[in-house]
This record gives structure tokens, C-alpha cells and sequence, in this order.
């Protein structure tokens, strides 16, 4: 169930700017009701704050792994309809990459060629 949850944690991220009010309140209370259930305080706190530097910073202090599975989940937001998520994709890939570089160069470059 936990790494349902996990799982979750990005597309709750990004749709934070969703240009709908109701879905980037709804997102901002699940992902809340989700730092709650994985008992991850200082995500939780962001997530009340709505400050997406500091979730974006929560979810690249998940390992290697985990951070590769949010840059494969990441890229199809960077063809949504809504530029607002487009734009908060580019933050996070950009965070993503930096946190990633140093450690897997060979996997990063078949993350970002899309393959």
C-alpha cells in the first residue's frame, strides 16, 4: 500500500497547479491525507504550505529508485493541455537532473531521450 501511495505523491505535485481551483485543492489535501498516512512530517507541513520547492525537495530525499521512478512519471506532464503543469514538470526534471546527475549519468540520458 505504501508505495501505492508513493506513487501517488507526484501527480498530487504537479497538479498543485492545476489551472482548476478545486483540483489543486483537492490535490493539496490528499497529498496532505498522504504524508499523513506514510507519517512523513516534513512533507506533510510542506504540503499544508503548499510550498512546492520544499515537497519537490521531500520526494528527491527518496533514493536513487525513487527518483528515477518520478522522472519516468514526470515526462508525460510535459505534453499536458495545461501550461501551468508543463511548467511545474520542467521544475521538478530540473531538480530531478541535478539530484540525479552525479549518480546515474548512463540512466539519466535514457530518461531524457524518452526511450
Amino acid at each position: 500500500m505504501k508505495e501505492n501511495v508513493h506513487t501517488g505523491l507526484l501527480p498530487l505535485l504537479l497538479r498543485l497547479s492545476d489551472e482548476t481551483p478545486s483540483v489543486a485543492q483537492a490535490s493539496r489535501e490528499a497529498l496532505v491525507a498522504c504524508a499523513k498516512f506514510l507519517k512523513w512530517k516534513k512533507l506533510k507541513h510542506q504540503a499544508q504550505e503548499e510550498n512546492t520547492e520544499g515537497i519537490q525537495k521531500c520526494l528527491m530525499q527518496q533514493g536513487r529508485r525513487r527518483v528515477e521512478r518520478y522522472l519516468w512519471q514526470s515526462l508525460p506532464y510535459l505534453r499536458d493541455s495545461q501550461s501551468s503543469l508543463r511548467c511545474e514538470a520542467i521544475k521538478f526534471i530540473g531538480l530531478a537532473v541535478r539530484h540525479y546527475w552525479d549518480q546515474r549519468e548512463e540512466k539519466l540520458n535514457e530518461i531524457c531521450s524518452g526511450e
